[in-house]
């Protein structure tokens, strides 16, 4: 069953933070990789449990070598909680 995906604020400013960050040496790639953060983010709306369960409805998903999301499940919402660099962690 498909669930909805909801950005809180702390994990909105963590994408801007990241295209701010990448911007300084490319505006294209920094969007390019927002967009495949965001893509990677959209796969949970069917596959809610694709991440490691961490704490009863807790999960951290890698999207890549280098980023993480925390997210958390309740009823039919996907609550993004962050996004971060793992050197960040």
């Amino acid at each position: 069953m498909s669930k909805n995906i909801i950005y809180t604020s702390d994990s909105s400013k963590d994408l801007i933070e990241i295209l701010l960050y990448i911007s300084k040496d490319s505006l294209s790639n920094a969007e390019n990789f927002i967009f495949e953060i965001t893509d990677k983010i959209r796969n949970l709306n069917n596959f809610s449990k694709l991440g490691k369960n961490i704490n009863k409805n807790y999960y951290i998903y890698l999207i890549n070598e280098n980023y993480l999301v925390h997210y958390k499940i309740v009823e039919n919402n996907i609550y993004i909680l962050s996004v971060k660099h793992v050197k960040k962690l």
